[in-house]
């Protein structure tokens, strides 16, 4: 029996979504082994903001969000101009996209509202 997980780190944005049998399921044709499928991949662990958003507590090190220059503190408000009222709502935007798209991001950075583009990436291998 095959089971859908979503993998992601505490109130992160980086979203993977796969198949995988239970664990001690043998591998066969009608329960094939786990098989990666690339989500997409934001690389940072977010949390939520009383006021809406999602707050950056860490951007991994090479990620595209350290390639767009989001920053620890950051507070993400909006995706492709939809709104993100929690760090929930951010991981769930994130996971309808297709890996090396290009995604509009609201952040606001010491008080400054600003957009930054960022091309997604595939969520890395653990």
């Amino acid at each position: 029996m095959n089971l859908l997980r979503a993998l992601a780190l505490v109130g992160a944005a980086a979203v993977m979504m796969c198949t995988a049998p239970m664990a001690g399921t043998p591998s066969t044709s009608a329960n094939p082994a786990p098989a990666r499928s690339a989500g997409a991949y934001l690389g940072v662990q977010a949390g939520d903001v009383s006021s809406g958003g999602a707050v950056v507590h860490n951007v991994a090190p090479g990620s595209p969000a350290d390639s767009s220059r989001i920053q620890a503190g950051d507070i993400i408000t909006a995706v492709n101009g939809h709104p993100v009222s929690d760090a929930a709502a951010l991981q769930r935007a994130i996971a309808t996209m297709a890996p090396h798209s290009t995604v509009s991001l609201t952040i606001y950075r010491n008080e400054t509202a600003l957009t930054v583009e960022v091309t997604l990436g595939t969520v890395p291998a653990f």
